[in-house]
């Protein structure tokens, strides 16, 4: 309550709580009154207050309807008796239409069949309900399709329903003992008529007109009467007879055909879009009937309704840069325009380019923008080159500037010429060109070449104070073992020199030496890759460096042989060393070698290392040792007095020397002869044989012993002399006579025969004839021969072989090599010999091993032989 009392014994604090309340105003747009309204008032707040309003008011001769509410947020507006949510004060108006717009009309379309009868309601239709007493209309009919018959009630009971007739034409009037409120949509009446038997088929209007009394104002809308046959034949289907089509919403593969009812009504509708091959759209243009892609239709008679579609291709429009545009589908046989933009497209780095050449594709041409004619799906590409920033600097010159090939934009993956000056001069100094650095240049060591564009570079020329050469070499001499060994390939350059790839071939005898293969050096590179053949290896190195004078590019491993010198040379050089001199060295191998020493005449001595030894004298020795030779003045061999000349490979007539052998080395000791000798060989077929020793140049007389000498069953002939040595005698006199100057050797000729005897044996008292026996020279085959059987008193003998070293012993007749006196018996049997001497026919062995095969002997008395 407020107010209130209270007793205070203490602090007290009193808060006072509100409650807050909306007040609801209700207005109205009625002119002079004000219907009848419920819901003004206060409110507590958010919250739905239930509101009314007069659904009517007649006002000087104006009826106004309710229509709807506004100014807050209601329930249903549109109902007279609503509710609005009040969340804070409002003023809500009920809004009215004075004498809203009536309405009466046949139906919109009425289908029937011949024979039928049926009834046409007159419909009557308001905005509001509305007070009706008495009217009256005509409407008008085709009187070809329809008979009347008559007017009959509906819901309305009329206490007044007359027609009148006058040819096509139906008048009707309606009367109420006291005004009726009619709630829209009402049927006023129905009419009646038959459809005539011979009605034609198709549409025909109705149209009611001349409203008057309580419809004088009211307006019309024509309706139709159709009459349709019973059953019609209907296809329903597109300009290309696939994809899909809808009948009443359900699918049909196109083309679709059925029978419906005449005049019954049916909804098609077809794709808006369909694909028949990847970049061809058809798309929908309107049906055969000019329809919308779904609509109703009524068909009266046979009908097909064909979908009729657009065709359209697809442009594609492809780039590697820039933006293109028209890529898109163009309704065929129409043009498409397409470009790509910027012509020219830069990398954030400014330094590399794309600049727009032309068209490819289905369109070949330059124009951007560019047009096709677009009769089929169509793919155009844009084609670029790509351009780099070549920069061009110098270095290493002082303040002078040389000239250089102007700096630009070059097309990638082309070689473009470049130049600088071959020197420049600064003063009283001179700079001369020395090489390319950065980029890729055809010569860097060219002062005049060509730079490949792959990527946007900087190469500038680098000059020295010195004219420039690059020399790559094996070092001069190498000493090595004789195992597996690593020889540097060194550059010798005035300045350093960067590389970024070098090659260079290093060429060995391959009977000296084996290729193994290639070590990093002094120079690390990223990578080195060689091929070993059997005579070079070659060698590709990779890696940006900078390479001074004397190092070692790198190492190639080698196996020697057995020589004990070779040479290894470079050759081919080629990427940024391909102006480098060639040059070679040589390897010096310690190999085992021989070394023998011989003397111009025999058993002369020589000195190794102070020891002394007897020539010929062998031994081994190591390639490249010293090793220090003498020998005595004058040596007496044989009592021959010899007095030294020199060594075999020098000229300068020294007994000690120094000795360095390189490989297999034979030396001789040669002495000059004091006394000569001569020396006489007559196989000991006289006495007296040399050697004699003479003084140079003594005359000399010698003959032969005897012509003839006798040895048993042997005897020699002399047939002259054969010399050696320079002045000797050779001819067939048994005496010479000789000048010696140097040790010379004759040597007596004879021919030697001698005597073969036969013999025989086994045959009892016969005495065979055998032939052959005689003196032969040594050397010839003697012929002999025996009988093959003998009579001893009526006894026979049989031969059986030969005894001694004849051809072939079981032949009677047969040869024998006289190379000595020889004795040969032939035997003899009492019964001929049977004798064979064969092998097996069959061997077996194992693959691999060794076997032995027999000679077998078969005979009918035994052999004895030789």
């Amino acid at each position: 309550s407020n107010p209130v009392m209270i007793t205070v014994g203490e602090y007290i604090i009193e808060d006072a709580i509100w409650d807050t309340s909306y007040y609801l105003t209700m207005l109205d747009n009625v002119p002079d009154t004000t219907p009848h309204m419920i819901g003004e008032g206060w409110y507590s707040t958010d919250i739905w207050v239930d509101i009314y309003a007069q659904d009517s008011i007649f006002r000087d001769s104006v009826w106004y309807h309710f229509d709807h509410w506004s100014g807050a947020v209601f329930g249903d507006s549109t109902s007279n008796q609503d509710s609005v949510f009040l969340d804070y004060a409002h003023t809500i108006t009920a809004n009215y239409v004075p004498n809203p717009e009536i309405e009466v009309f046949p139906p919109e379309s009425t289908v029937a069949r011949r024979g039928d009868n049926i009834l046409i309601p007159a419909i009557f239709d308001a905005v509001i309900e509305s007070e009706l007493d008495s009217f009256q209309f005509d409407i008008v009919f085709d009187t070809t399709q329809l008979s009347f018959d008559t007017v009959e009630y509906c819901f309305v009971p009329w206490s007044e329903l007359n027609y009148s007739r006058i040819a096509d034409t139906i008048r009707v009037f309606a009367d109420q003992s006291a005004p009726i409120m009619i709630a829209p949509p009402e049927t006023l009446f129905f009419y009646s008529f038959g459809v005539k038997l011979d009605a034609s088929y198709g549409c025909n209007p109705l149209d009611m007109y001349n409203f008057l009394f309580d419809l004088s104002d009211a307006e019309t809308n024509p309706g139709t009467l159709c009459v349709y046959p019973e059953t019609v034949a209907v296809s329903v289907t597109n300009d290309f007879d696939a994809g899909s089509v809808w009948v009443d919403a359900i699918g049909y593969e196109a083309p679709y055909s059925s029978d419906w009812l005449g005049g019954e009504v049916h909804t098609i509708s077809a794709e808006s879009i369909y694909t028949p091959a990847i970049g061809v759209e058809l798309r929908f243009d309107t049906w055969s009937d000019g329809g919308i892609r779904t609509h109703d239709i009524t068909p009266v008679s046979d009908s097909t309704f064909i979908a009729q579609y657009d065709s359209f291709f697809y442009l594609t429009v492809l780039t590697d840069h820039g933006t293109p545009s028209g890529e898109d589908f163009y309704l065929a046989h129409t043009s498409a325009i397409f470009s790509v933009v910027p012509e020219t497209v830069y990398e954030v780095s400014g330094l590399t380019r794309y600049v727009f050449d032309s068209w490819d594709g289905d369109y070949i041409g330059t124009d951007n923008p560019g047009t096709i004619w677009m009769n089929s799906p169509a793919t155009v590409a844009a084609q670029w080159h790509t351009e780099h920033y070549l920069t061009l600097d110098f270095t290493g010159c002082g303040s002078a500037v040389p000239t250089l090939a102007d700096s630009g934009w070059f097309d990638e993956d082309t070689w473009q010429p470049i130049f600088a000056d071959t020197f420049v001069v600064d003063g009283a100094d001179t700079f001369f060109f020395v090489q390319w650095l950065g980029g890729e240049v055809a010569d860097p060591f060219s002062y005049s070449t060509t730079a490949h564009i792959t990527a946007p570079d900087t190469i500038t020329a680098l000059y020295g104070s010195t004219p420039f050469f690059i020399r790559v070499t094996p070092p001069e001499t190498t000493f090595t073992s004789n195992e597996p060994f690593d020889l540097p390939i060194i550059i010798y350059a005035p300045v350093p020199v960067a590389v970024s790839k070098i090659y260079i071939e290093i060429v060995h005898n391959p009977l000296d030496l084996t290729g193994i293969g290639v070590l990093e050096a002094s120079v690390s590179w990223d990578s080195i890759s060689y091929t070993v053949l059997s005579d070079r290896i070659s060698v590709r190195c990779f890696g940006d460096r900078m390479i001074s004078s004397g190092d070692s590019l790198f190492h190639v491993r080698y196996s020697p042989s057995t020589p004990p010198i070779t040479e290894i040379y470079t050759t081919n050089p080629g990427d940024d060393i391909a102006i480098a001199d060639i040059d070679s060295g040589v390897v010096l191998i310690a190999v085992p070698v021989n070394v023998q020493l011989i003397g111009s005449h025999d058993s002369l001595r020589a000195k190794v290392d102070g020891e002394e030894h007897l020539l010929p004298y062998s031994f081994e020795a190591i390639a490249w040792d010293t090793m220090e030779l003498d020998c005595d003045s004058i040596q007496i061999v044989a009592g021959s007095q010899l007095s030294f000349i020199d060594w075999s490979d020098t000229t300068l007539g020294v007994r000690q020397r120094i000795l360095v052998p390189t490989g297999d080395t034979t030396i001789t000791a040669t002495y000059d002869q004091l006394t000569c000798i001569l020396t006489i060989l007559t196989d000991n077929h006289c006495s007296g044989d040399g050697p004699y020793y003479f003084p140079r140049s003594s005359e000399v007389n010698h003959c032969v012993c005897n012509d003839s000498v006798h040895e048993g069953n042997s005897y020699h002939l002399f047939t002259g002399w054969i010399g050696t040595g320079s002045g000797s005698f050779s001819g067939a006199d048994t005496c010479f006579t000789i000048t010696i100057n140097n040790d010379i050797t004759e040597y007596a000729q004879w021919d030697s025969y001698h005597y073969l005897n036969l013999d025989y044996s086994g045959c009892g008292a016969a005495v065979p004839a055998l032939v052959g026996e005689n003196w032969y020279i040594e050397g010839t085959d003697a012929s002999i021969s025996a009988p093959d059987s003998v009579d001893d008193a009526g006894t026979w003998y049989y031969f059986q072989y030969w005894n001694g070293s004849v051809a072939d012993i079981f032949a009677e007749n047969t040869t024998i090599t006289m190379d000595s006196p020889h004795t040969i018996t032939a035997s003899y049997g009492s019964s001929p010999i049977a004798q064979i001497v064969e092998i097996p026919d069959t061997i077996f062995a194992a693959p691999g091993c060794y076997f032995f095969v027999p000679l077998i002997f078969h005979g009918d008395a035994s052999l004895s032989t030789a």
